[in-house]
């Protein structure tokens, strides 16, 4: 567990800015170390209200610690004494993305580099009755998977889709017993699942 330092106080941030990506406000995150050795300022700015986590985790992305974050602004300090020098990845998760920042302990500091920085979004499903629309703005046109699974674990759906940057697909499912169902979407980058219900 990641120990905390006073919530409202930070020290001077130097800002390291990502540029909004897409047609919806991203949050611009500020992450500072000057000479705070394993603690680090965490800034992030038009938040919006919007239902947001921060997580610190492995470079494969387990996570370690994980912070609810609130407000139309969040700042905070927080230390990473507990952990060893190493390689972890921060993580600010909202409803429809996250970014993800790697970043270096050292014992003296927390480096990061802002050119490492990804925002990876999440697709968009709509449901009406027994049609499932599926649409993921698919950055780099990679390799992307769908599966819909049933309660058993069996997939009743799957396709690879590759080359495409916008992934569109419409699945009518009038012929599938009611139930849960779990919809993966996979690529390099997303590993998602939702829970779709059937009546």
């Amino acid at each position: 567990m990641i120990p905390f330092l006073n919530k409202t106080l930070l020290v001077l941030l130097l800002a390291t800015s990502i540029q909004a990506a897409a047609a919806t406000a991203i949050p611009d995150i500020s992450i500072v170390n000057a000479g705070l050795g394993k603690h680090f300022g965490l800034k992030i700015e038009r938040l919006d209200n919007q239902r947001a986590s921060f997580t610190v985790a492995t470079p494969d992305g387990q996570p370690l610690f994980t912070q609810a974050v609130a407000g139309e602004s969040y700042q905070s300090i927080f230390s990473m004494e507990t952990f060893g020098e190493g390689t972890y990845l921060f993580i600010l998760r909202l409803e429809d993305l996250e970014i993800r920042q790697p970043v270096r302990v050292t014992k003296r500091a927390i480096l990061h580099d802002v050119a490492e920085r990804q925002i990876v979004t999440f697709p968009v499903i709509t449901q009406s009755n027994r049609q499932i629309s599926i649409t993921h703005a698919n950055a780099g046109g990679k390799t992307c998977s769908l599966a819909l699974v049933n309660a058993q674990g069996e997939a009743v759906f799957k396709e690879v889709i590759k080359g495409k940057v916008d992934v569109q697909k419409r699945l009518v499912l009038a012929n599938l017993p009611a139930g849960e169902y779990q919809l993966f979407v996979t690529t390099a980058t997303l590993d998602w699942n939702k829970t779709i219900t059937l009546h």
